[in-house]
């Protein structure tokens, strides 16, 4: 017997009192620190992540071209990792302090950032209504941070061979060319059609109406505030740099660890034209270089 859509198994009770909650949250977020605008200092932080990433990718590409594919994709690394870093601070409510005790392993930011509100309960809302979004809830994101440093995950993600690398790059290169049509409105019916506005308004008001929220949201204009989100291009930006840079982040981070000393599980001498992330580099390179350029405008 097929699995029931847990969709049709919702506590409308407990869904409601989740809504309420989101609602609350909204009314006293403030979005230009939840998207924030980097003070004095970030700014400082922002650009000296900025410059040691630039560095890195220098010395990176010149250590490649001379065979040192070891040292080489320890830069290369380290400047994603920076560049992760740069972002979380110049786009995201994440504080110096929290975003260096991620140490190396910068995807770690990313699943952070989830627990941060009022992500933490659209991220509940998101699992509770859509099916099989289980992966992606907070009750496995502390699992995902501990994953992130085990020893095996790294292995196996240092090892991963160029056909599953380049498959990973091609969802980078789609989003770092949609980076250049911020037209976000032009991005959405791409992916979703022409009908995509409506759909989402639809959508919105239905479930609006099923949990009997019409009278406290009776005076919110969701059209507006469809249309001012898609049009921000900050947001779009964001979006824009931020999905490539974790999937990069995730294929460099384990390198940390094997490039530079002799190890029981991998070491420097393992790096050679036949490891999956030696024969990918000149397009990790050549992405890195990109999001960089973007990320100092």
């Amino acid at each position: 017997m097929a699995e029931k859509d847990k969709s049709n198994n919702l506590n409308q009770e407990d869904l409601k009192n989740l809504i309420n909650r989101i609602i609350e949250e909204i009314k006293n977020t403030d979005f230009n620190t939840l998207f924030s605008t980097p003070d004095e200092e970030d700014i400082k932080n922002i650009n000296c992540f900025l410059f040691a990433a630039d560095d890195d990718l220098k010395a990176s590409k010149l250590l490649y071209e001379n065979k040192l594919y070891a040292n080489s994709i320890y830069h290369l690394q380290q400047a994603i990792e920076k560049m992760i870093k740069a972002q979380a601070l110049k786009f995201f409510p994440l504080d110096y302090k929290s975003i260096t005790k991620t140490s190396h392993n910068s995807p770690e930011i990313y699943f952070r950032l989830l627990k941060v509100k009022p992500f933490e309960l659209m991220l509940r809302a998101a699992s509770t209504i859509i099916p099989n979004l289980d992966v992606a809830s907070l009750d496995t994101i502390d699992q995902s941070i501990i994953d992130l440093k085990n020893d095996k995950t790294k292995l196996e993600i240092a090892n991963l061979p160029s056909k599953a690398i380049n498959a990973l790059l091609i969802i980078c290169s789609i989003f770092i060319e949609l980076y250049g049509n911020l037209d976000t409105s032009e991005i959405l019916k791409g992916f979703y059609g022409d009908n995509f506005k409506s759909s989402i308004l639809d959508i919105t008001k239905n479930l609006i109406s099923d949990l009997g929220m019409d009278s406290e949201l009776n005076d919110v204009n969701f059209e507006d505030i469809f249309d001012e989100t898609i049009e921000d291009t900050n947001i779009a930006k964001m979006i824009l740099i931020t999905i490539p840079l974790y999937i990069l982040g995730i294929i460099v981070y384990p390198h940390e660890a094997f490039t530079r000393y002799p190890g029981k599980l991998m070491g420097p001498e393992n790096y050679n034209l036949e490891l999956g992330i030696v024969q990918t580099y000149p397009k990790i390179y050549e992405m890195s270089e990109i999001i960089l350029k973007r990320l100092k405008n």
